[in-house]
């Protein structure tokens, strides 16, 4: 017998060397085609997202020229204490401008309680897509959350009492666009937030936190893990997560401060989301999110944005008279009144 010549030829086992490096050439050329067009569908997606911003935007001042002012970010027609059985005077601004967006029956449901409880589901759980960034999170069933909210300036307590606030929108306050004295293009009107997503700290909110983060937004950052974009996984975390429902308008759901810079963690002093704290925009979009100006326009606020001493107590929601932010420019473009310079330095 002949012992078999295992210098000649290939194994039946394995593959050359070539095959090898033919195979690797493949992968790579692969990857190169795949990457781009993930790229390219999340460019749509942040595209149609600006979009849907831009309508909110326009149905606001259709609004407004109905009104004569900007609803409130939260407002309401009922005081029961149960959302089954009345608004609870939470109402948010998007309910407000349901008319504008061909919603008419929605609102009049809403607003007039024409629903039973217990035979029909309730109207807020209507799913809209108008609400939903098309980046976002998969939406869990039995909710029908909001990539968007309405922005209250550089504020973290007083935010669901009545009365004046810094930025364009408050818990039952309306605003004139005589009232933006720091100009329209420099005012911001709606932004991006996240949704429910695991840790991921633009999705989430920190719930029954001290109140001793009042006196500094800095100390929100402690509620992270190592990876900044992720909360301690010990952290007590809201059952259902940022803009959990479209038709409240308490701070979790309805409303962003402009304190703590773009995808922050949420933070909830004592209690979940009807509670003063410091509640920021976020979004899915890579290095930052989308903010609607008073003027019409979007633009993309990049996680890095100017925020100035975030060391510093944030102002009362009942001053009255104009002061800068101390929050840098992030601070400035939520203001209406603050009477700052340099906004567009981001």
């Amino acid at each position: 017998m002949h012992c078999k010549n295992t210098r000649q030829g290939k194994s039946r086992d394995g593959i050359t060397l070539t095959e090898a490096i033919v195979v690797s050439v493949l992968l790579i050329l692969l990857l190169i085609c795949v990457l781009p067009m993930q790229s390219g569908h999340e460019a749509a997606r942040r595209m149609r997202c600006a979009n849907h911003l831009m309508q909110l935007g326009l149905a606001l001042h259709n609004c407004h020229d109905m009104q004569g002012y900007f609803p409130a970010a939260m407002a309401g027609t009922d005081v029961s204490t149960s959302l089954a059985s009345g608004n609870r005077e939470r109402l948010s601004g998007l309910v407000a401008i349901l008319p504008e967006l061909e919603q008419s029956e929605l609102y009049d449901r809403i607003v007039d309680h024409r629903w039973n409880s217990e035979t029909e589901s309730l109207p807020w759980q209507q799913p809209l897509e108008i609400f939903r960034c098309p980046t976002s999170s998969r939406v869990k069933p039995g909710r029908e959350p909001t990539s968007y909210a309405f922005c209250i300036g550089d504020v973290a307590s007083g935010l669901h009492r009545e009365g004046h606030q810094r930025g364009i929108f408050g818990c039952e306050t309306t605003t004139r666009f005589r009232d933006i004295t720091d100009g329209m293009s420099n005012t911001i009107l709606m932004g991006e937030i996240g949704t429910e997503k695991g840790l991921f700290t633009a999705g989430q909110i920190a719930v029954d936190q001290p109140e001793s983060l009042l006196d500094s937004p800095s100390f929100c950052f402690e509620t992270r893990d190592t990876l900044p974009q992720y909360y301690a996984i010990d952290m007590p975390l809201h059952p259902e997560g940022r803009g959990a429902h479209w038709a409240d308008g308490a701070a979790g759901p309805g409303m962003f401060s402009t304190i703590l810079p773009p995808n922050s963690p949420n933070c909830a002093i004592g209690g979940n989301e009807a509670v003063d704290g410091f509640f920021s925009v976020g979004s899915y979009h890579p290095g930052g999110t989308q903010v609607a100006f008073a003027d019409g326009s979007v633009r993309f606020i990049p996680d890095t944005i100017d925020v100035g001493d975030l060391t510093q107590t944030p102002p009362s929601s009942q001053d009255r008279q104009p002061r800068k932010s101390p929050f840098g420019v992030w601070g400035a473009l939520g203001t209406r009144a603050g009477e700052e310079s340099n906004h567009h330095d981001y």
